[in-house]
């Protein structure tokens, strides 16, 4: 099997609009939960998360492997950038991404759902997502959006719509 490297991105507390610390620490004891429970964390290589604003202590307490704080980092972008600079240094591994996907959506459960339907799909089934991709597929999520679907005022370009892959 290939290696494989877990990313996660997160912001635990303040900004614009501001995170409700319990809230979004629930959210990260759930998505840890999962990833060991799955099986996906013991199989993987490499584990990163990136940190933007404050919380660096808490983010040291909640979760495992290295933490790349960004303190004045706004949305994924800066780990979505380290993603892709592994990517190129390590070709060939299985890369997994996913982040505190409705942290600023307090009580929202259309929001939770949609979180927890990546986690299923990605998660939960990360052995099939490997076979995707060992078959061909160049990249592997749900809720894939593009122009054809959705209409290109709303869709430039295709992507997976929630950002877990």
């Amino acid at each position: 099997m290939k290696p494989i490297a877990i990313f996660y991105h997160m912001r635990l507390m303040g900004g614009d609009p501001p995170i409700n610390f319990d809230h979004c620490s629930n959210i990260l004891a759930e998505q840890t939960f999962d990833v060991n429970k799955s099986g996906l964390q013991k199989s993987a290589t490499f584990l990163e998360s990136g940190l933007n604003g404050e919380g660096i202590e808490a983010a040291q307490s909640l979760v495992s492997g290295n933490i790349l704080h960004h303190p004045e980092g706004r949305g994924e972008h800066p780990t979505l950038n380290r993603v892709r600079e592994f990517a190129h240094a390590h070709p060939g591994w299985y890369l997994f991404y996913h982040h505190t996907k409705g942290a600023i959506h307090t009580g929202n459960e259309m929001m939770a759902g949609w979180r927890r339907c990546m986690e299923y799909h990605l998660v939960w089934q990360w052995r099939t997502c490997m076979e995707a991709l060992d078959a061909g597929a160049e990249s592997v999520g749900c809720h894939y959006m593009t122009p054809e679907k959705y209409g290109a005022h709303l869709v430039g370009v295709p992507y997976w719509g929630g950002n877990f892959w």
